[in-house]
């Protein structure tokens, strides 16, 4: 039998497939395009400070259900440890970290992200005062932290947090509009979690996790109720010093889990706006950002 007169080789097969297959193959790349277009980008504005940024991505890629690296979020992360201190700025009474952080917001946006993160509590304190002039919704860790805290934990909890947090109140305000009973430490056992933070940010671990044992403890003991890690800096020294996970909420957790949620949610918008007919699809208007002297 002639080569002309038999089967074709396997590589002449799939040359000469049907216009069926051929069509497939050639809309493959484009349905891949489509998707990654569709998928959100979450923006993480960290460094502040940079261990607690990198345990908040460990745990954001802890939180997905997902068995391969493609199941995973596409993330932009701007770490920008120069971002003076801001519990430093809230005790004095000025906004030096102001600028930086919506500087790095916006540079997030304008790298492409969807949503946006920050995994520092005080830091919150200042993008409440321009979160009406960032183009893309943040996702608020004292928010998902009391909400974790309230439905885990409804008969109330301490605040474990630095003083900036203490004072600047975010967490007192919201968990009043909550009616959620929180707790703030006394005084000498403040000044005993307000060192442990500094000693996690000075790479001294070990002394980090003994002031929060012995913090966490003894407020046990005044009460025994969870305690609400209201700092990014407070998991590292509670995990190191062997404290029960159960009798605490972290506020990298929550935060991580509500990133992972709002990214779903997000994608399931996107996804039924992709669907529609393209008469119906209405593009958004572009946000104008009004500068502010700041």
């Amino acid at each position: 039998m002639s080569p002309q007169s038999g089967r074709g080789t396997p590589h002449e097969t799939r040359a000469h497939g049907s216009a069926t297959d051929r069509h497939e193959e050639s809309a493959a790349p484009r349905r891949l395009f489509d998707a990654m277009q569709a998928a959100p980008t979450l923006g993480v504005l960290g460094g502040m400070g940079p261990a607690a940024t990198a345990h908040f991505m460990k745990q954001l890629a802890a939180s997905v259900e997902a068995t391969t690296d493609q199941g995973h979020p596409k993330t932009m992360l701007l770490s920008d440890p120069s971002i003076p201190d801001r519990t430093q700025a809230i005790l004095r009474g000025t906004y030096e970290p102001l600028a930086p952080i919506r500087d790095g917001l916006l540079t997030l946006c304008g790298w492409g992200a969807d949503l946006l993160a920050v995994p520092c509590n005080s830091a919150h304190y200042f993008i409440d005062l321009v979160s009406d002039t960032i183009p893309a919704k943040i996702i608020d860790i004292v928010e998902a932290t009391l909400d974790r805290a309230s439905a885990e934990n409804p008969e109330g909890a301490w605040l474990a947090a630095t003083d900036g947090t203490v004072l600047g109140r975010m967490y007192q305000r919201r968990a009043a509009m909550m009616d959620y009973r929180l707790i703030l430490p006394p005084e000498n056992l403040q000044k005993a979690i307000q060192e442990a933070v500094n000693a996690v940010k000075g790479k001294d671990i070990e002394t980090s996790a003994t002031l929060i044992a012995e913090a966490t403890r003894k407020l046990w003991i005044l009460e025994d109720i969870v305690i609400i890690q209201g700092c990014t800096e407070i998991p590292i020294a509670y995990d190191m010093a062997g404290l029960p996970p159960g009798r605490s909420v972290s506020s990298v957790d929550a935060l991580a889990s509500a990133c992972i949620n709002e990214l779903q949610a997000f994608s399931s918008t996107s996804e039924n706006l992709q669907s529609r007919p393209a008469i119906e699809r209405r593009s958004e208007p572009e946000v104008q950002i009004q500068e502010q002297n700041l």
